[in-house]
């Protein structure tokens, strides 16, 4: 099984975010965040900014399921996969950035 854990700096916020934007459009801004906010392992968006915001971030668990479970309870349809893709990015800047020759 794959499991894809990355840092929540508040760039990484803000890139997750901006790539569910687009994605996403017809999810209410407030809910896609929320659901962000409970995909990597917070009780809410602003516990994920609170932690994004320490001196070192926390590394977490990307989680599709609690994503989508959110956004379903609010009676929006999602894919993981796009959650999922977000934060792979997120992943690969992140190894670009510290491997540039790469």
């Amino acid at each position: 099984m794959f499991v894809l854990r990355i840092p929540v700096s508040p760039s990484a916020v803000e890139q997750i975010k901006s790539d569910l934007t687009k994605v996403l459009a017809a999810v209410k801004s407030l809910h896609r965040a929320e659901a962000l906010g409970r995909g990597l392992g917070f009780q809410t968006y602003a516990a994920l900014l609170s932690a994004s915001r320490s001196p070192e971030p926390p590394v977490v668990t990307v989680s599709g399921k609690a994503f989508v479970h959110y956004l379903e309870n609010h009676s929006f349809n999602a894919d993981p996969a796009e959650f999922y893709a977000a934060a792979a990015r997120v992943a690969i800047r992140g190894v670009l950035d510290a491997m540039p020759r790469l």
